[in-house]
């Protein structure tokens, strides 16, 4: 009776410990990006990645100063959509907490280079240094998110897509991240 109570604790707390590595897992996998959505109604946070799901919340940018500009921390991506886990102002204040989706045509982030800041972003047809480089993209771009891997995400830019490293990204629309 008492080893299989044991075993039985045992598997409990690793089933556990898989939630909770896969929980820390995805919220160290997270890129900055920014809010494009000009639309004074704002930008809608979605319970799923469609259109037609709950509104969580809006993101809503309210002025044409800097510290009006929104952040997001981008965890996921699915079929032509972001999933965040929160967003702040440039200027520190948060509006909106918690996980949701966005569209992704409505965030942008931005390339920096490797080593020299100014140096050309690498673009790879898969998301490992292994695949076949398929181009560059300039540093200083804003791209969109078409796809997002732990260490990885998915640009497109000007016809030209591909994968670049989280390294080579700046998230930040008001600074150049050098």
């Amino acid at each position: 009776m008492r080893k299989t109570i044991f075993l039985l604790v045992l598997f409990i707390l690793t089933i556990g410990g898989q939630k909770i590595s896969a929980q820390t897992e995805e919220s160290s996998c997270s890129i900055e990006a920014w809010v494009t959505d000009k639309d004074p109604k704002g930008l809608n946070v979605r319970s799923q990645p469609n259109a037609t799901s709950k509104i969580l919340g809006t993101l809503k940018i309210t002025g044409n100063d800097n510290d009006e500009e929104i952040t997001v921390n981008v965890i996921g991506y699915s079929n032509g959509w972001v999933k965040i886990s929160g967003a702040t102002k440039i200027s520190g204040d948060e509006v909106f907490s918690g996980l949701g989706w966005v569209s992704a045509k409505m965030v942008a982030t931005g390339t920096k280079g490797d080593k020299n800041y100014d140096d050309p972003v690498q673009l790879y047809a898969a998301a490992k240094t292994s695949s076949k480089k398929t181009g560059t993209i300039p540093s200083e771009s804003s791209v969109r998110i078409a796809g997002f891997s732990c260490g990885w995400i998915k640009v497109e830019l000007n016809g030209k897509s591909g994968w670049i490293r989280t390294l080579n990204i700046c998230g930040n629309p008001v600074t150049t991240c050098s």
